[in-house]
């Protein structure tokens, strides 16, 4: 299979978005399911799915489920998470975790990071999964499923709890990355320190004021 942008990098396989979108990932998510199989890590059952908000993961993720019912595993759609949270839930359930994101680059192309229940993957797994690759056609599936954007949430904000002073009385700019799913939790996180969000940075680089009456907690 020759596909000329999709490579491992830093941090996952990346790519044009047009060129990692169906077949191509779903081959690369049973490459990486059939690697860890192989290492007897395949964990409990379950394979949980996070993206970002770019415009490509919805699809993306719908073909992460299809490879993964070929090996008789449960999909999760944890939805628009961020990826620390979505390892977070995985690695609580002892599961794998795939995280559809380009990270910084631009919103043509994607990727895909693979997580075994222990955390992110090695550079030798990644040799691992591009070793267990297959030309195959990896047909549609009609399962459907189960969402547990929620309970990835409620995890992650958890985890915070106690980082900051309830009485800091904060005033808080946030900043949200292009196409960034922080914030999908940024808000609970924040109250949690009766913190307001006073500036957002959009993906258009516009900058939104908020009037502190119309956010005040």
């Amino acid at each position: 299979m020759t596909i000329s942008s999709l490579k491992f990098g830093t941090s996952g396989l990346r790519g044009l978005a047009v060129e990692l979108e169906g077949q191509a990932a779903r081959r690369y998510v049973a490459a990486f399911l059939r690697h860890v199989q192989g290492l007897g890590q395949l964990g409990g059952g379950k394979v949980f799915i996070g993206r970002d908000f770019r415009p490509s993961s919805p699809a993306i993720a719908k073909d992460c489920a299809a490879a993964i019912g070929l090996f008789g595993l449960e999909a999760v759609d944890c939805g628009t998470v961020p990826t620390p949270a979505l390892a977070l839930h995985a690695m609580a359930a002892g599961c794998c975790a795939i995280m559809i994101t380009g990270s910084h680059i631009p919103s043509d192309r994607n990727g895909l990071k693979f997580y075994v229940p222990g955390g992110e993957i090695s550079k030798a797994d990644e040799a691992g999964i591009v070793a267990a690759l297959r030309d195959e056609v990896v047909p549609d599936s009609a399962a459907g499923m189960r969402d547990e954007f929620d309970l990835v949430v409620e995890r992650y904000v958890a985890r915070y709890a106690g980082l900051l002073p309830e009485d800091a009385d904060a005033r808080a700019r946030a900043v949200t990355w292009i196409f960034a799913a922080l914030s999908t939790v940024e808000p609970p996180i924040l109250e949690l320190a009766n913190a307001v969000i006073l500036e957002r940075v959009c993906p258009d680089d516009r900058v939104l004021r908020f009037p502190e009456a119309e956010i005040q907690h």
